[in-house]
């Protein structure tokens, strides 16, 4: 019985005393968890209740996980307890003087103090109280993203309206521009047809005696109009009657030949006067 007790000394208390540590480490992790879940649970109670159902669940379920581990080793305390006090009991207790009884139970207690001394138990703890569901947590940082969201949305609409007033400002400075240019051309163009009219009235002349305009045809042939008699010749009568402002040198007078000069009258007195000197050439020859 002796050796007994001192294996029992050396194999088994031990062992007791960091199965008993590692009891109270775990239910101090328990602890843990219980508080970090009243913190948690003292933010959300008044906002979510679901986020307080699943918080809930997920602090039964690491409880429930360390509390079997706490039984297996409650379980496993009582039993080397047991042999303990059954040691005790043949060693100072009512079976003292039992040496059947210890010797048909020696057996069973070297094995279970021989498997208790080897057997290895798990010392690390894998639940943790800090991966419990913070949702609230979550949610906040959501909503923050959602105010920076609507903050950049905010300044993105700033912009799109500045653009669109720098359009505005630049659309109506192109239609300007635009009008300064289209009115530039008509000026140009206008300057280039009254340049263009005035060089074509240079060639716009007719003749002072028989009033015909100069072509490529009269510009050879012979007037009938410029004779030698006085009475038919347009320059010696009055002002008013002259068709040219020029008058032709006094040995072109009966040539027969066209001066050409500009035109002192309209265009339509033009051709009145070359019609009623026409008909004053007819009536002329025919007498």
């Amino acid at each position: 019985v002796g050796s007994v007790r001192c294996v029992q000394e050396i194999a088994l208390t031990e062992k007791r005393d960091k199965l008993l540590d590692q009891l109270s480490k775990l239910d101090a992790r328990i602890g843990d968890i219980k508080s970090v879940s009243v913190n948690v649970d003292r933010e959300i109670k008044t906002e979510y209740g679901g986020i307080l159902e699943r918080l809930h669940s997920a602090e039964g379920t690491k409880t429930v996980i360390l509390q079997n581990d706490m039984a297996s080793i409650t379980k496993y305390i009582s039993r080397i307890d047991a042999i303990f006090d059954t040691i005790d009991s043949y060693l100072q207790g009512d079976l003292q003087n039992d040496y059947v009884g210890f010797l048909t139970q020696f057996r069973e207690i070297h094995e279970f103090i021989e498997f208790s001394a080897t057997k290895p138990f798990k010392t690390k703890i894998d639940i943790v109280p800090h991966d419990l569901p913070r949702e609230l947590t979550e949610r906040r940082k959501l909503l923050e993203q959602v105010s920076q969201g609507a903050n950049l949305l905010k300044l993105k609409d700033e912009i799109i309206w500045n653009l669109i007033q720098e359009k505005k400002k630049l659309s109506k400075i192109a239609e300007i521009d635009i009008d300064k240019a289209v009115q530039q051309e008509w000026n140009e163009w206008a300057k280039l047809i009254s340049s263009y009219s005035e060089e074509i009235m240079k060639f716009q002349l007719i003749c002072g005696f028989c009033g015909c305009p100069l072509d490529n045809i009269s510009v050879n042939s012979l007037c009938s109009k410029n004779i030698e008699r006085a009475t038919a010749n347009p320059f010696l009568k009055t002002p008013k009657q002259k068709l040219v402002f020029e008058d032709p040198p006094a040995s072109f007078v009966g040539t027969q030949r066209h001066f050409f000069g500009k035109p002192c009258k309209g265009d339509e007195e033009i051709i009145i006067w070359h019609n009623m000197l026409s008909n004053l050439g007819s009536r002329t020859v025919s007498n």
